[in-house]
């Protein structure tokens, strides 16, 4: 009898200390990604609103269809912030964000409208590029990434991105993709090979909450 109610002491303490240790966490990483992004963006953190979250889990990709390859995939979130929704995750470099994907895809268009050609109407961009050029430039993840910097974006971009692509709108097609790659990368000022397609769909921000969640731009 005693070790029954033993037992059941035990099974009570477990539950009274573990299910809010377990329940802290997802707290304690909310808490965690705002006081990132406050600093960050000079807000306060009760200006970032969580629209969704998926906690940290262990997920896996085939290989060779017998075994499969498991990693772990720390917290996501969707967060809403000024008017925009946006992604927000932890990878072994620490917190990052895409709040700025329509900056850069805005920028981006704009200095190739500029100096390119003015039928240039958007550009693919996702997390995963915005990822890209923190490591390429060496920034941190809290640094803003500035307007002056769109031509070393772009320089990027379009030179190590293997779905860089450029949209633009001809109606009359008056100028090809081939056309169009060649004038890109006259501005850019080297040999780029981009996909520029020709189409009149409007270019809209999509979130993929899939394995590692990803905010993109561009037409599907």
């Amino acid at each position: 009898m005693k070790t029954k109610k033993r037992k059941l002491l035990i099974v009570f303490l477990v539950l009274i200390i573990g299910v809010p240790a377990c329940l802290s966490v997802p707290v304690i990483r909310t808490l965690q990604a705002k006081y990132y992004l406050s600093q960050k963006y000079d807000a306060k953190m009760s200006e970032f609103k969580v629209e969704d979250y998926e906690g940290g889990h262990y997920t896996y990709v085939d290989a060779l269809f017998i075994f499969n390859d498991y990693y772990w995939i720390d917290f996501s979130y969707e967060f809403s912030y000024n008017g925009r929704n946006f992604v927000v995750r932890k990878n072994d470099n620490g917190w990052y964000d895409d709040y700025q994907l329509e900056d850069l895809e805005k920028w981006s268009t704009e200095w190739l409208q500029a100096n390119a050609d003015s039928s240039i109407k958007g550009c693919y961009l996702s997390t995963d590029n915005i990822l890209e050029y923190y490591k390429n430039s060496e920034k941190e993840y809290s640094d803003r990434i500035k307007d002056e910097e769109i031509k070393n974006f772009l320089v990027y971009y379009l030179s190590h991105c293997y779905n860089g692509i450029c949209y633009y709108y001809a109606p009359e097609n008056s100028i090809s993709g081939e056309d169009m790659n060649e004038k890109i990368s006259s501005v850019i000022g080297k040999k780029i090979i981009i996909y520029s397609k020709n189409t009149d769909k409007n270019i809209e921000k999509s979130i993929i909450k899939h394995g590692e969640w990803i905010s993109y731009i561009g037409i599907e």
